[in-house]
């Protein structure tokens, strides 16, 4: 249970911290999108798709929004790690470099 369940209201000092926590968290998803965008380390639709997770879990958290944020950073982790869905023999060797062939 969070402060607020318990006391039935947040704590006088909680607005100080919360928002500018929440705009750094909005700020960094929209950095973070446009970083991976630019990099084409994960698919567009998913890196635009990043700011829906501050989105998802402060705005919709009510409404269940924090089971699309894990859904969304699920479908990071997977896009962002080819090893796990390479067979054995094509993952890369524990250093990172691909293993050589004998």
């Amino acid at each position: 249970m969070t402060a607020s369940n318990l006391h039935g209201e947040d704590y006088g000092w909680f607005p100080a911290l919360a928002v500018p926590a929440n705009a750094l968290w909005a700020v960094g998803s929209v950095v973070l999108a446009v970083t991976t965008v630019r990099a084409r380390s994960l698919p567009r639709p998913l890196a635009v798709a990043l700011p829906v997770i501050w989105l998802s879990s402060i705005m919709l958290s009510q409404l269940g929004g924090n089971l699309l944020a894990g859904a969304l950073w699920a479908a990071v982790a997977w896009t962002a790690q080819p090893a796990w869905r390479a067979p054995a023999a094509e993952a890369p060797a524990a250093g990172g470099a691909p293993a050589r062939s004998r």
